[in-house]
C-alpha cells in the first residue's frame, strides 16, 4: 500500500495544475483541488466513514 506521501507524489504528477494538495480534512478523510487539461476544477475527497459501492444498503 503507498504512503501519504506517495499519492501526493501520484497525483501530482497525474493532474494538469495541482490547486491544493491532497491533505487531512477536518471532517476526517482526505481532500484535494486540481484544474483539468480544459480548466474545470475538481474537488476529489475521500471520506473512509461512508462506503457508497456495491452492496452499499440505505
Amino acid at each position: 500500500m503507498a504512503s501519504e506521501a506517495d499519492v501526493v507524489q501520484i497525483v501530482a504528477k497525474a493532474v494538469n495544475q495541482l490547486i491544493k494538495p491532497p491533505q487531512k480534512a477536518s471532517w476526517g478523510g482526505y481532500q484535494g483541488y486540481f484544474k483539468d487539461p480544459d480548466g474545470y476544477l475538481w474537488e476529489v475527497a475521500c471520506n473512509p466513514f461512508f462506503w457508497g459501492g456495491p452492496g452499499d444498503k440505505k
